[in-house]
């Protein structure tokens, strides 16, 4: 396992504080400093250790993103490698920098502002996500992920519950179109001297929360059966990270051949789930609507 720390060569003593850390940890660093031989294509050997990387640290700081920094290469280099950073991209927000300056490819993920020291945090962080496993000695998370994978029975129960928001869903399309009902009955007992207008906006008043209703039901009577045909068919998941935005909780999952996907968490035992973890996960619409952890939290 390798970590690449990119950084400014203003923070080059924080970035050296991190690599001396991870490395006294037994993780494998990559710093451009100590890890490139004179001589060589310099673009072309940070490249490569950025792909041959398993978790790239970004040091945020107003020097790093600036346009022309090596940093912000380095960066692209990343994006590249990892389409969706979550879980495997952790920027480091160091003192006195506004985190709205991050680079858009970083702006989706929750950025570690250290309240103590940087190293042992990011360490941490790191830790988190590899299960204490050493360089060149233990498994990369993915291969851990696949073993386990393979190892594990899936569980045999069914799944048969959709989530609450899927409820009001179909519940508000109820409420629009019974609402347009009414404004109906209301008008028909409206005298004909009444205006025009009076009759135009009653119409309008009418179509409007009916064709929203009408929307809204269709769409939650779909989502309700895609929710209720997920049955027995788990999917193991190793899980990459997780946010806590409104409107909830959002889980970035690794699955088996390396694709990666983003889930609203729905139900308890999905929204308790933390990065880390490892289990079998029912999946549907672009939501988790459960996950069975198997005492595996990293």
């Amino acid at each position: 396992m390798q970590i690449f720390v990119s950084y400014a060569h203003e923070q080059k003593d924080v970035a050296r504080s991190v690599v001396s850390t991870l490395e006294a940890a037994g993780i494998k660093c990559f710093l451009d400093e100590q890890a490139l031989p004179p001589g060589l294509e310099y673009s072309s050997r940070i490249k490569t250790a950025v792909q041959r990387s398993d978790f790239f640290v970004f040091l945020a700081s107003d020097e790093s993103v600036e346009p022309g920094c090596y940093a912000m290469t380095e960066l692209s280099f990343a994006e590249a490698n990892w389409r969706n950073p979550a879980g495997f991209v952790l920027p480091v927000v160091l003192d006195g920098f506004d985190p709205a300056k991050l680079p858009a490819y970083l702006q989706p993920l929750t950025a570690l502002r250290p309240q103590g020291k940087v190293d042992a945090e990011v360490l941490g962080w790191v830790q988190d996500r590899t299960s204490g496993s050493s360089a060149g000695i233990d498994p990369t998370p993915t291969e851990r992920f696949e073993e386990w994978a393979r190892l594990t029975p899936k569980p045999q129960r069914h799944i048969r519950r959709a989530p609450f928001n899927v409820w009001a869903q179909i519940v508000g399309g109820i409420i629009f179109a019974a609402f347009s009902v009414l404004v109906r009955g209301m008008a028909s007992g409206a005298p004909d001297w009444a205006p025009r207008e009076f009759h135009g906006v009653v119409g309008l008043a009418t179509v409007v929360p009916l064709v929203i209703g009408a929307i809204l039901f269709l769409l939650g009577i779909v989502r309700l059966v895609r929710a209720a045909r997920q049955g027995a068919d788990a999917t193991p998941v190793y899980v990459l990270d997780r946010s806590e935005k409104s409107p909830g909780v959002t889980l970035h999952l690794q699955l088996m051949g390396g694709e990666r996907c983003k889930c609203e968490a729905t139900l308890a035992t999905a929204e308790s789930v933390f990065a880390g973890e490892m289990g079998f996960a029912w999946i549907s619409a672009g939501m988790l609507l459960d996950f069975e952890a198997t005492g595996a939290r990293k």
